[in-house]
Order: structure tokens, then C-alpha cells, then sequence
């Protein structure tokens, strides 16, 4: 076959192809749009969710503060115990008086493990004996 006439099938061929998806292109669509939800659906939907959301978002918010008014009591409470410690007539109380106060604090082991190690890592023996530095610590 020469290569004009082998040009000529290959563009005749293109544009069958061409008239065949433009002749079946809307229905294809159509099948398309028939499984997708109806807007109104949609719409109602996303309405619901959001009003999901802002509930939970309005819950989440009120076991936050719940949660700030329970720490900033508990901070009260071992700062509070602490600066005791210091001002009880012991100007240099040792870290065991301080982790005693924090076990008896209900902070929990681990935690007060974690808050002692990073106390005797980052204070000096002399910073030790200062509550606010403790506290910063």
C-alpha cells in the first residue's frame, strides 16, 4: 500500500472515531449523571454535618474548659503545697520533699519520674532551693 493511501485510512479511521464519541458521548454522560446524588440531597447532607460538627465542636469546647478549671486547681494545689515546702522554716528542701509532693499530688508516676529527671537535669543545686524556677522548669 502506498503511504498516501495508508495516510488517507489512518485520518479516515481518526475521524470515524471521532463521529462515533461524539455520537455516544451523551449518553455516556447520562448514565453518569444518573448515579451520582440528586443536589437537594447534597445539600441537606452537608446541613447535617455541619450541624454535627458545630455540636461537636461546642462539646469539645465545654470538656475544655472542664478540663482547664481541673489543671488550673491541681497547679494551685502543688505550686500552693510547694511554696509550703519552701516556706515551712526549710530554706533548701531536698527533691525527695518535692516529689513527695507530687506523688501525693495524684499526678501519677510516670509523670512525676519525667518532672523529677528534668529537674535534676536542668537546675543547679543552688537553683534547686527556688520555687519559681521550679515551677518554670
Amino acid at each position: 500500500m502506498e503511504p498516501s493511501h495508508q495516510q488517507a485510512l489512518y485520518l479516515m479511521i481518526g475521524l470515524i472515531g471521532l463521529i462515533v464519541l461524539a455520537i455516544f458521548t451523551p449518553f455516556i454522560l447520562k448514565a453518569f449523571k444518573k448515579k451520582s446524588p440528586a443536589v437537594d440531597s447534597t445539600a441537606a447532607t452537608a446541613v447535617k454535618k455541619s450541624d454535627e460538627f458545630t455540636a461537636a465542636l461546642k462539646e469539645a469546647d465545654e470538656e475544655s474548659q472542664n478540663l482547664k478549671t481541673a489543671l488550673k486547681s491541681t497547679e494551685a494545689n502543688i505550686f500552693g503545697r510547694l511554696r509550703t515546702l519552701f516556706s515551712a522554716g526549710n530554706p533548701t528542701p531536698e527533691l525527695e520533699d518535692i516529689e513527695e509532693v507530687l506523688y501525693t499530688s495524684d499526678l501519677g508516676p510516670k509523670t512525676v519520674e519525667k518532672l523529677m529527671a528534668t529537674l535534676r537535669e536542668n537546675l543547679s543545686s543552688k537553683e534547686k532551693t527556688q520555687v519559681n524556677l521550679i515551677r518554670e522548669t
